[in-house]
């Protein structure tokens, strides 16, 4: 969407070339498509994580059993003694603790680094986010993502104004390098993920 305000503004304003900041920010509706575009790309990422750490959980518990840290998650998730005891009774035991875990990760917030990591930890993936950036042999990956979770929140939660409730001004090349960076992540992310997963088959 970022990019598409930057088409949009090109097309606009009639220009050529990329427009400036001061023509990107001049008239509200093009910013804001990029504003959206930044809150939209949080959502995935956010979204990718307690959705894959989702699909994780049965292939570990079918293979190598929960660790501490899982069987805290099921707890919060509703598999208590009594609802373990349950599955006793029930034909497909483990959609019923998929079911569970995608129920309490569908209001679950993962958008810090520190909340991804100790959530795949559970599964026995230490450090993901950490490791993910290695990787990627990019040292301030992290970094930059946390600086679009910042502006997301500000849009989010105060309409993007500033101390003086002036509108701020965006910047979509940043925006663009910055959503790059969450896409870098996540796929470096998931291949650590996969590399987890063939161990438990």
């Amino acid at each position: 969407m970022v990019d598409g305000s930057i088409k949009l503004c090109r097309a606009t304003k009639k220009h050529k070339d990329d427009p400036t900041i001061e023509q990107y920010n001049d008239g509200n509706f093009i910013a804001v498509v990029g504003r959206a575009g930044i809150v939209t790309v949080i959502a995935a990422f956010d979204r990718y994580f307690t959705t894959r750490f989702s699909e994780c959980v049965v292939p570990i518990l079918k293979n190598e059993g929960p660790s501490d840290g899982l069987l805290k998650i099921l707890a919060a998730a509703g598999l208590d003694l009594k609802g373990a005891l349950g599955l006793l009774h029930i034909q497909r035991p483990h959609r019923r603790i998929r079911t569970l875990v995608d129920n309490h990760f569908s209001d679950y917030t993962t958008q810090k680094f520190h909340v991804i990591d100790e959530l795949f930890k559970s599964i026995g993936i230490a450090n993901l986010t950490a490791n993910a950036e290695k990787k990627a042999k990019k040292k301030t990956l992290r970094t930059s993502i946390e600086g679009l979770v910042r502006r997301r929140h500000v849009i989010v939660h105060v309409g993007d104004v500033d101390i003086r409730g002036n509108l701020r001004v965006l910047y979509p090349y940043d925006a663009l390098k910055r959503i790059d960076h969450v896409k870098f992540l996540v796929e470096n992310a998931n291949e650590i993920i996969e590399n987890r997963l063939q161990k438990c088959k």
